[in-house]
């Protein structure tokens, strides 16, 4: 078999089905921010704690702000590292904890915990896994915290789209000792009490699990009126809670060929029960625009009480565009003032802060979304570099010369093709000039139903190329459940087979 060559210098993998990949790393001219404060490195998360208090991890630092982002305090745990992966998650405005693998320990996960804002920090390294295992290859830290002693931690294994796979650690001391529980996939907890909670599981998160027993076992719950979906097509999100627990609400997405749905469910008792939202949603008033397209904001609008944890960065799919203040008219030659909002994390359903498109500002409102302004701006902002192809390919056949080649440049990988319109938008919108194909394989997670010539000849026009990749079976020491085995010439007749 003849093997296809291809170079090709990722620079964002994402694997959030429901969104169109963001261009993170587009140049924001400078001369538009007026009095913004500038963090070092690139802004990477934030959070809620109430309507003036945040926070904002940075690529180089941890800030705290007390005002609504007029001013900002550093409180980096000494001797953080902040290389990805790193997680942050405040409880309130004195008790939080920073997690992010050691670089130079394999397996180590090291925890800082603070008391009083991240003035000071007490900080334990934790060995996890053990050296050699491919679960510590972590792609992705989260954590969920119930009170000042209850925990859990997910480190997400290192892979591609296809698979989604991570473990899941319990606490309840504080973070002084982890103990490891099960998951079903690789994606972030959310706990009610110290028993039950939920994850997504499944192809992509195409499936809803629930845990009564504190995360030692899972189970699967349906939602009403969820139709079908092929796998890898559906994605179930976080749901938000009250702070008295009884009342909830989660996003799920589905992708059609006509585009992105997306829906919500609500409870009213603690989880026991969900129905689709509906159209409740638009008819709130004006007043809180923010209430008619987030979830999180339309629970706090109904209910009259705060979220039961405070928010962290979470997806905005109602994608608006926004004028903010604090931005200058542009010069000639320059981007428009205007944000594109991709990620909220609010304090209520008027106060709360956004990430815009490019990952480049954050922005503050206080009148439920009805006007922004900047209030922190990273210092750094990578230019995607452009796109080249070399069509060197010596010892292919004549007949596939116009057809393989090395490729740099900007690509994301997806679990499941996109459709049409929403390849055209991203084509158009981001940086991105290929995208990755899972074409089949014994481990091919998802089922890519869109996946034919005649939707690559049309997509070959739009301007896109493609990194097709087939998965077969996996290194004999993860566990998959299929593996290559470890004597080579067994090896390599599964690898023909497969």
């Amino acid at each position: 078999m003849r093997q296809t060559r291809w170079a090709l210098v990722f620079l964002a993998v994402l694997g959030l089905a429901a969104l169109a990949p963001a261009a993170q790393g587009w140049t924001f001219p400078a001369s538009l921010v007026q009095d913004v404060a500038t963090v070092e490195g690139a802004v990477r998360s934030f959070g809620a704690l109430d309507a003036k208090r945040a926070w904002v991890l940075s690529s180089q630092a941890l800030l705290f702000t007390d005002d609504g982002g007029a001013t900002w305090r550093e409180a980096t745990p000494p001797g953080a590292r902040l290389h990805d992966p790193a997680t942050v998650f405040f409880l309130d405005r004195d008790a939080g904890w920073l997690a992010e693998m050691a670089p130079e320990t394999p397996g180590v996960v090291v925890v800082a915990a603070t008391t009083d804002g991240g003035r000071t920090w007490q900080r334990r390294d934790h060995q996890l896994f053990a050296a050699h295992n491919p679960a510590g290859q972590a792609g992705a830290l989260t954590m969920h915290w119930l009170d000042r002693g209850a925990g859990w931690l997910v480190v997400r294994q290192k892979t591609s789209s296809n698979f989604k796979q991570g473990t899941l650690f319990g606490t309840q001391d504080g973070g002084a000792s982890w103990q490891q529980l099960s998951l079903p996939g690789g994606a972030p907890v959310f706990f009610i009490s110290a028993t039950t909670g939920w994850s997504a599981g499944g192809t992509n998160g195409d499936a809803w699990f629930r845990t009564d027993d504190g995360g030692v076992t899972w189970t699967t719950e349906a939602l009403p009126d969820e139709g079908t979906a092929g796998r890898g097509q559906r994605r179930h999100y976080l749901p938000h809670f009250t702070v008295d627990g009884q009342h909830g609400v989660v996003v799920v997405t589905t992708a059609t060929p006509a585009g992105q749905r997306v829906r919500w469910y609500a409870t009213h008792d603690r989880g026991a029960h969900w129905e689709a939202v509906g159209d409740g949603a638009a008819a709130l008033s004006d007043k809180q625009p923010l209430a008619r397209s987030d979830a999180a904001a339309w629970l706090m609008a109904s209910t009259g009480q705060p979220l039961r944890q405070p928010a962290v960065a979470a997806p905005f799919f109602a994608n608006p565009v926004v004028a903010t203040a604090g931005i200058a008219t542009p010069a000639a030659g320059e981007e428009s003032a205007s944000l594109s909002l991709s990620s909220l994390a609010l304090a209520s359903a008027e106060a709360g802060w956004a990430m815009d498109a490019r990952g480049a500002r954050l922005l503050y409102t206080d009148d439920g979304g009805r006007s922004w302004r900047t209030q922190l701006a990273g210092s750094i902002s990578l230019q995607a570099p452009a796109t080249t192809i070399e069509r060197d390919v010596a010892g292919a056949s004549a007949a596939s010369d116009d057809r393989t080649a090395r490729l740099a440049g900007p690509a994301f990988d997806r679990c499941e093709l996109a459709n049409e319109e929403d390849l055209r938008h991203w084509l158009q919108a981001g940086p991105y000039r290929a995208v990755n194909l899972y074409i089949g394989g014994a481990l091919r997670a998802c089922d890519n139903a869109l996946l034919d010539a005649q939707r690559l000849a049309t997509l070959t026009a739009q301007g896109w190329t493609f990194i097709p990749t087939w998965v077969g079976p996996q290194a004999p020491c993860t566990d998959y459940r299929q593996r290559f085995d470890f004597d080579p010439a067994t090896a390599f007749a599964q690898g023909r087979g497969a």
